[in-house]
């Protein structure tokens, strides 16, 4: 029916609950705790730096060499 916080507690949280019986209308008040919410933390959040952008000259490509072929180039110090 009515929730009224209580001050007089050491500790915060503490409300007073009125219910009423829908019946006979008799009243009863208690005690209550409701726990507060947690307090959020603040998050500091990093920004990666930008990315330079890829670059427009094309690679070449290694040529492709067989076991042998390897093995002659680097016989000839190439």
């Amino acid at each position: 029916m009515k929730v009224i916080p209580d001050d007089s507690m050491p500790v915060p949280g503490f409300e007073r609950h009125a219910y009423m019986c829908s019946l006979c209308h008799d009243t009863e008040n208690r005690l209550t705790f409701n726990k507060p919410p947690p307090e959020r933390e603040t998050v500091s959040v990093l920004v990666a730096p930008p990315i330079a952008p890829a670059s427009t000259v094309p690679l070449r490509a290694a040529p492709v060499r067989s076991f042998w072929g390897r093995m002659i180039a680097k016989a000839l110090g190439r």
